[in-house]
């Protein structure tokens, strides 16, 4: 009997197997645009909501910024003459970014006692802010109160503390803002940094005072108008006098020679804006100003029109018309800022996060609902390609081959699919960021973010394809060639 030869089984390279798959895909144009299409949907949609979220967060950082800027005068005016109280000093101090041994200078105090108290300070804050976050039958049931400042209050008293560590236990949802313990010894020493903020307060009143008395003696004036236009037209000897006032009483740091400099023409600013105001509060002004635009509006209204020509005649010579165009300028920059912030509100999530729970439950259904779509046009697939199967089983196909061939295809059409859903998506963003934002999406424009964004769009829309194909590729690999040829 002759011994039958059955010899090793030819294996196609990864490329012989890829160029079949691309044979295969363009044989069944239809079929692999249906799946194609699903999975362009899928990743645009989640495209959009990734690239909404990398804007508004680069823009939302900018914008910030720049309101940041456009405050800083006013809030430097404020440190250097300003009366605050305690209330304003205990959230000053308790800011991250406070600079407190510059603030201890002001004050006279020692930077680590006003470091304890800006830490008793943000404590008391946190727990606050906490207290206000929750609605009001929770907060009634856990302080016994409905007004979150006399929370503390209640948590310092005994039976209220009892109250409250029986109630939190039970809530098993409900997380504190600090640890149990840190949270008794802020309501117990609550009257002592209330104390403490009082006593901040009169000491940094006197620092202030300090600095408006050097001014004095210097010949800048007796109010802070005064000063502020002062320093608004000061040469640099002048200013390197204002920056050894502030030396001496401990703001050296915060405010050298060259940062007054650059201070100095947003004070200029300041400057005007404050004389303008004040001359059409003015009844003069007023008089002034229906003579020469023949209407009465508001304040706000006015600081538009303060550059037009007509009200030359409303100012004089007190204010120069570069001035006045400065201060419009800054005006109509808060303005569109202060839109900018409105259109951003509710697109930033509160914990930081690039998508909220909300969104990302999204994702999660419209991924499964793709995954199925996947799943069922590779079946489909599949019973229109059963003596194909059996065919290329009959010359020799293996299990492995044919199940590698069929996720192959479906990683093509993957990445297909996943780089048209990202390129529909980030222009779609794009198109929505730049007619909500403008030019601040040009100036901030997060390339790298949105780059990021593309690369892992396009790696989702390949696995996607690739996972949901696992099983009808299985299928297709376990199926035996004679049951295959005898399908219709």
């Amino acid at each position: 009997m002759t011994p039958i030869e059955v010899r090793e089984q030819t294996r196609l390279s990864p490329a012989r197997i890829l160029n079949l798959c691309l044979k295969g895909i363009r044989h069944r144009l239809f079929r692999s645009l249906l799946t194609t299409t699903v999975i362009i949907l899928a990743v645009a949609f989640f495209m959009v909501l990734l690239a909404d979220s990398v804007i508004a967060r680069s823009v939302g950082h900018g914008v910030q910024t720049e309101i940041k800027q456009a405050r800083r005068p006013a809030i430097v005016v404020d440190l250097w003459f300003g009366h605050p109280s305690p209330t304003v000093l205990a959230g000053r101090i308790s800011a991250p970014e406070a600079p407190l041994a510059a603030y201890a200078g002001l004050a006279g105090w020692e930077p680590a006692r006003l470091g304890q108290l800006a830490a008793a300070c943000a404590r008391e804050r946190t727990i606050l802010a906490w207290l206000e976050d929750l609605d009001a039958g929770t907060r009634s049931i856990l302080v016994g109160v409905e007004r979150p400042d006399e929370g503390l209050a209640r948590l310092a008293q005994e039976d209220g503390w009892r109250s409250f560590q029986s109630e939190s236990a039970s809530m098993r949802a409900l997380r504190l803002p600090l640890p149990s313990e840190d949270i008794r010894t802020t309501a117990l020493a609550q009257e002592a940094t209330a104390r403490g903020c009082d006593e901040l307060a009169q000491d940094w009143n006197r620092g202030v005072e300090r600095i408006a008395q050097a001014l004095r003696s210097h010949g800048a004036g007796a109010d802070q108008r005064a000063w502020l236009a002062w320093l608004a037209s000061a040469e640099r000897k002048d200013l390197d006098a204002f920056a050894a006032i502030l030396a001496q009483n401990g703001l050296a740091t915060l405010f050298p020679t060259s940062e007054l400099l650059l201070l100095q023409e947003a004070l200029r600013r300041e400057a005007h804006r404050d004389a303008v105001i004040e001359r059409l509060k003015s009844d003069a002004g007023r008089a002034a100003w229906l003579k020469a635009f023949a209407s009465q509006p508001g304040v706000d209204e006015k600081l538009l029109l303060i550059a037009d020509p007509r009200a030359d005649a409303v100012f004089g010579e007190t204010i120069p018309r570069s001035g006045r165009e400065a201060v419009q300028a800054a005006v109509l920059a808060e303005r569109d800022l202060a839109a900018k912030e409105r259109s951003l509100a509710g697109k930033l999530s509160d914990d930081g996060s690039l998508v909220s729970v909300r969104q990302a439950f999204l994702i999660g259904i419209s991924l499964l609902v793709c995954m199925v779509g996947i799943a069922n046009a590779m079946l489909m697939a599949i019973t229109e390609r059963f003596r194909e199967i059996a065919t290329m089983k009959c010359l020799g196909a293996t299990d492995g081959f044919i199940l590698t061939q069929f996720l192959m295809e479906a990683g093509i059409q993957g990445a297909a699919g996943g780089a048209l859903g990202m390129l529909i998506g980030v222009l779609f963003s794009v198109i929505k960021g730049g007619w909500l934002f403008g030019l601040h999406l040009a100036w901030y424009f997060p390339a790298t973010g949105l780059l990021i964004a593309g690369v892992s769009c396009i790696v989702i829309g390949l696995l996607l394809a690739t996972i949901a194909s696992i099983y009808p590729s299985w299928v297709a690999s376990r199926m035996a060639p004679m049951e295959a040829m005898r399908v219709e």
